[in-house]
Parts: C-alpha cells; sequence; structure tokens
C-alpha cells in the first residue's frame, strides 16, 4: 500500500455489482500517511453500467472528502 504525503490523505475505493438482481454497491476508505483509517462508506447506487458504478463511487469519494 502506497502512502500518500504527509499531512494529505488517500482514499480507496471499490464497486461490486450483484449479477442477479444487478444492484450496484460502492464503498471507499480514507487513510492518513501512516495508513490509519479516518474515514470509510458504503453505499448503493441502484443499477448501472460498471464503469459508470466505479465513476460513481469516485465522484461520491470526492464529494465526502
Amino acid at each position: 500500500m502506497e502512502l500518500p504525503p504527509v499531512n494529505g490523505f488517500k482514499l480507496n475505493c471499490d464497486a461490486a455489482v450483484n449479477q442477479s438482481s444487478g444492484r450496484d454497491t460502492v464503498g471507499g476508505v480514507f487513510r492518513n500517511h501512516q495508513g490509519a483509517v479516518l474515514f470509510c462508506f458504503p453505499t448503493n447506487i441502484g443499477i448501472c453500467s460498471l464503469v459508470a458504478t466505479e465513476l460513481w463511487v469516485i465522484l461520491y469519494g470526492i464529494r465526502v472528502a
């Protein structure tokens, strides 16, 4: 795991699509420069394409930052 610069933070995010229902779930973890968890989030975003799901988790992470 690459750490962010001192006094910075890093967002690691991921998305998952339930193949049977098509519903998408995303989540992310913010870490400080020492790797400690500052904040984490999960959220359901409904039904959309895989690319859109990945973009939603990045947008959501930026909004909560």
